[in-house]
């Protein structure tokens, strides 16, 4: 584990997902390795948080992705892959006595909050993380009371294996296409004439590429979504225009995340769907697509409506970073005013508190502030994708 929890120097007031800001009986501390090789060794690394079900099977996943295709290059690289990949398809190191502990906060806070169906929830999961005595007694008092919670299985939990099974194919892939090559140069090189020179050889073959362009035109698959702007007439045909409009959105789907967690505004993308829609050819393309048009006019709205609520700010990890500092210096002031009241400083004391207050209202910004950019980036993907669906 690169580091656990601290019972003593976690809010549980205000605990949440790091990732989302969710609030359920999902989160855990985890942990979740990666490994980059070079030449002659290998770099380890890895992200450790809180996180609910759906972040921590996200971390999961990227952090399997970079381990499965930059990890095993190397032969200390290796060993180390196998390791985080493991740990990774199992939802990450997780250490159960700390996440029993956090569980087990978590289920008295709400209990004594006067919420006893979130208390059994946390209650529930503290004993299925770790099913010690204490867990089990706290559950059972609350099942007495007549206060019950079951804690299904995320399907998040398997998040890892798709890019694990993805590098797997693409290795696969990749070797194939190894040996098709070498099987198709083989057999080139064993009909060709004894008397062609390399000249008369390269020209041919430039030659026949000419023609099978000419008799099957289609367009660079590698193409940006501007690039392919540059190229749109109001006579295009249906396929560059359907490729441009499938590139322009999923370079935003792609750009959205990145955008908001570095604190940029959405002005971007609006400018990116006006300009779109002002194509005359995709005009005349989403009219005769009543379904696509719908999808396209729900993603402009969802754009303006998250303009009126998000408009850019500071990155997400100095957010993250200064809400944690923020926490530390406000827990080590609470402690503070404890002692300067049991001392009989009351004034010192109720300063401190005020000050407790300011800080408090502030880190509550911020968490408001993320969980609006989670909203954000939840609604306007979804309407891309809804999009993208519409395009055959």
């Amino acid at each position: 584990m690169y580091g656990s929890p601290q019972s003593s120097s976690i809010d549980l007031a205000n605990m949440s997902c790091e990732g989302c800001g969710v609030y359920d009986a999902s989160l855990r501390f985890s942990t979740h390795p990666t490994v980059i090789s070079f030449l002659f060794g290998a770099s380890q690394g890895g992200e450790s948080g809180i996180w609910c079900a759906r972040c921590r099977g996200i971390q999961s996943a990227k952090a399997a992705a970079i381990t499965a295709l930059a990890g095993w290059w190397s032969i200390p690289g290796l060993r180390a892959t196998i390791a985080a990949l493991k740990a990774n398809l199992n939802d990450g190191e997780q250490n159960a006595t700390a996440n029993g502990q956090l569980l087990r906060g978590l289920a008295r806070t709400e209990f004594d909050n006067g919420n006893p169906e979130f208390a059994a929830m946390f209650a529930q999961a503290a004993h299925d993380v770790q099913p010690q005595r204490e867990n089990s007694r706290l559950l059972e008092d609350l099942r007495r009371s007549g206060h019950r919670a079951a804690v299904p299985p995320s399907p998040w939990r398997y998040a890892a294996i798709v890019p694990v099974v993805l590098a797997a194919l693409l290795a696969l892939f990749g070797a194939s296409r190894l040996l098709s090559r070498k099987g198709a140069e083989t057999a080139v090189a064993a009909s060709q004439p004894p008397a062609s020179t390399t000249s008369t050889s390269g020209s041919n073959f430039a030659a026949l590429a000419a023609a099978r362009s000419q008799g099957h035109p289609k367009l660079n698959p590698n193409a940006t979504a501007d690039e392919l702007e540059k190229l749109l007439t109001p006579d295009s045909d249906e396929a560059t225009v359907k490729t441009y409009i499938r590139t322009r959105l999923m370079e935003m789907k792609s750009e959205l995340r990145p955008a908001i967690e570095r604190g940029d505004s959405l002005i971007m993308f609006q400018s990116k769907i006006d300009a779109l829609a002002q194509q005359p050819a995709v005009t005349k393309y989403m009219s005769t697509r009543p379904a696509l048009r719908s999808a396209f006019d729900s993603l402009s709205s969802a754009i303006g409506d998250a303009m009126r609520y998000y408009h850019g700010g500071a990155p997400v990890d100095a957010i993250q970073r200064t809400a944690g500092e923020s926490l530390n210096v406000t827990s080590n002031m609470a402690y503070d005013a404890i002692q300067a009241q049991s001392k009989g400083h009351s004034g010192e004391s109720s300063i401190l508190v005020t000050d407790i207050q300011n800080r408090s209202d502030s880190m509550e910004m911020m968490r408001l502030d993320l969980r609006v950019r989670g909203a954000v980036i939840g609604n306007v993907g979804e309407a891309i994708n809804n999009c993208l669906n519409e395009i055959p």
